[in-house]
């Protein structure tokens, strides 16, 4: 789980916690970048990430990309939508969503990790 260090408040979307999986682990490991906390990488530090991906499989991966591949396998694996939105960074302002809905780290872990989503194989 990754908590950023600090939450931004925008109109549309918010700062959050997210998740990643060993599959990603591995990937964020080779990139040769130091190894530090994923909360303390930088847009700059993304964006060579990005880079090198592209170079390396001629492949231009960018968040919004990113974003689409996730919420879509999130979405076949019988996730909520609610539940998509928030790992996304957008909270429902519907009362059933805010009121009744559980987005406890806890509860966002076992949807992710029930999820199971594995892209490179």
């Amino acid at each position: 789980m990754i908590i950023p260090g600090a939450l931004s408040t925008g109109s549309t979307k918010k700062s959050w916690i997210s998740f990643y999986n060993d599959e990603a682990a591995v990937l964020i490991d080779s990139t040769g970048l130091p190894n530090k906390s994923l909360c303390d990488w930088r847009k700059d530090t993304l964006n060579h990430v990005f880079k090198k991906v592209h170079v390396k499989t001629g492949i231009r991966v960018y968040p919004h990309l990113l974003r689409s591949v996730f919420a879509r396998e999130m979405s076949l694996a019988g996730v909520p939508d609610r539940y998509i939105d928030a790992f996304c960074g957008r909270v429902p302002s519907s009362v059933l969503a805010r009121n009744y809905t559980d987005y406890s780290p806890e509860v966002l872990r076992q949807l992710y990790e029930k999820a199971n989503i594995r892209i490179l194989e």
